[in-house]
């Protein structure tokens, strides 16, 4: 929100936009409920990104098709740039 790139933009609580100056695009983009959104940016891949901190999480949702070492392509993808995995859900 700092610069004047305005191609990027984010997913966040209806408190954040007004706090960091944002506009509200789309509210209530949600398709349960209970679900919530910390803080999710998207951006140029130039664009600069902050060190991680520990308490830092993303969560990915993802579906591939139902064939023979499908998982494992995909999964490789992390594991061959070094990128933990905490948790796996199926």
């Amino acid at each position: 929100m700092e610069g004047r790139d305005r191609s990027p933009a984010a997913v966040v609580s209806a408190a954040a936009a007004p706090y960091y100056g944002g506009k509200i695009l789309e509210a209530s983009i949600e398709d349960a409920p209970e679900n919530y959104t910390r803080f999710f940016l998207l951006g140029n891949a130039g664009a600069s990104r902050a060190e991680p901190k520990r308490a830092d999480k993303t969560s990915l949702v993802f579906v591939t098709r139902n064939v023979p070492g499908a998982l494992y392509k995909c999964m490789s993808a992390f594991a061959l740039r070094d990128i933990s995995l905490a948790k796996i859900e199926p």
